[in-house]
């Protein structure tokens, strides 16, 4: 994977790459197969932990930059759930045979807690992603069959993917601002941010290893009264993985024990 998107390509067409994005301290090949490796190392039973997709723009979309196509990997990372893995961008100053500019998204199909990530209608899953980045850029917002390598099959189960994710659009929503506020109010605590979130409606449960919370799971009534609706922390926003609400939560304990004040005992 590395070889080739950082080789010259097949015919000669790679051209300066570059990482343009991703979650990992890597400015090169080298540095870029280590951090995937590294993050790979944690499931070792998988003999291909690897995802690898390329992004591309149509013909008549206008230029973008380095910047802009690192948002916009960034932005189809955290649609596809791979916020949680390693992964960087990749782009040459090349462009496809059809003209169309394009960036590799390389990433490593495990979380940073050790688990598979949900490879699932990940074509669907795609086309969805790719065509709510082409219409808040502004892009030419290119239907399901223009799709190379989708394939007409995919249209249905595209169509059914996006609509079972609308409709989980408001629970998730309320789940994110309802865990937010409960981090905010809570004693700075795990145990204290579950009963802060139990009194605002909210059921939340932790994996644990060693002592240490590595999973969150988020529970909330549905929307539409159909029962409830569960989500992994870092589903809702990449600040809510475990370690990223670890870090908030240290900072209100510091916060709650500076309003608190220093202990004088009993003031003789």
């Amino acid at each position: 994977m590395c070889r080739y998107v950082f080789g010259p390509g097949r015919e000669e067409e790679h051209v300066d790459a570059r990482v343009i994005g991703g979650n990992i301290a890597a400015g090169d090949e080298r540095e870029v197969r280590e951090g995937l490796r590294a993050q790979a190392s944690l499931r070792p039973d998988l003999s291909r932990p690897s995802y690898h997709v390329a992004l591309a723009a149509a013909p008549e979309d206008r230029r973008m930059g380095d910047v802009e196509w690192g948002q916009v990997s960034e932005r189809f990372a955290a649609e596809m759930g791979l916020d949680s893995c390693a992964w960087v961008a990749v782009r040459h100053d090349d462009v496809q045979r059809d003209g169309r500019e394009h960036v590799h998204l390389l990433a490593v199909a495990v979380t940073d807690t050790g688990q598979r990530w949900d490879d699932s209608l990940d074509r669907p899953r795609a086309i969805v992603a790719c065509r709510e980045i082409e219409a808040d850029r502004g892009l030419v917002v290119a239907d399901a069959p223009e799709r190379r390598g989708y394939g007409d099959a995919t249209i249905p189960q595209a169509a059914r993917y996006a609509a079972r994710r609308d409709q989980e659009v408001p629970d998730k929503q309320l789940a994110r601002g309802v865990l937010e506020r409960a981090i905010d109010r809570c004693d700075g605590t795990w145990q204290g941010l579950k009963s802060q979130a139990e009194q605002d409606g909210l059921g939340l449960t932790f994996r644990e290893r060693e002592g240490r919370v590595t999973g969150v799971g988020v529970t909330i009534d549905r929307a539409d009264g159909a029962g409830e609706r569960t989500f992994k922390g870092s589903a809702l926003a990449r600040g809510l993985s475990a370690a990223g609400i670890g870090e908030r939560l240290t900072e209100r304990a510091q916060a709650v024990q500076r309003d608190r004040g220093p202990d004088r005992g009993m003031g003789w």
